[in-house]
């Protein structure tokens, strides 16, 4: 410590504030960049929340559609009649699904063939 107290009073104070200049620098930075990543964090969550709720609600939309769609297959008699006389044949019923499954527009209905 022997420079220090050789050295002249401007270069203690030049150091001093540079040193306070420089505490205070980082001490901004850090503040800043803990602001940052809470901020974007909460965004985050925030819009996979939305996300969320957009994806259920299309999904429940489609469980409906197709709870509706298979209660309308379940009472129609033409497709009751195919199963019937088709005496549970693979090829006629894989024909029936392919044809019901193009007309309600899913790829849920089973390919026998």
């Amino acid at each position: 410590m022997q420079w220090w107290a050789r050295s002249r009073l401007r270069t203690k104070i030049f150091l001093a504030f540079s040193a306070l200049i420089l505490v205070l620098f980082l001490l901004t930075l850090g503040l800043t960049q803990l602001m940052v990543s809470r901020l974007v964090q909460k965004t985050l969550s925030d819009e996979l929340v939305v996300t969320g709720e957009v994806f259920r609600g299309l999904i429940a939309e489609r469980v409906e559609r197709l709870l509706i769609d298979t209660q309308l297959l379940a009472g129609d008699f033409a497709l009751k009649q195919a199963i019937v006389e088709s005496g549970y044949d693979p090829k006629t019923l894989a024909s029936v699904a392919r044809n019901y499954q193009q007309r309600i527009g899913v790829e849920s209905v089973l390919d026998y063939g």
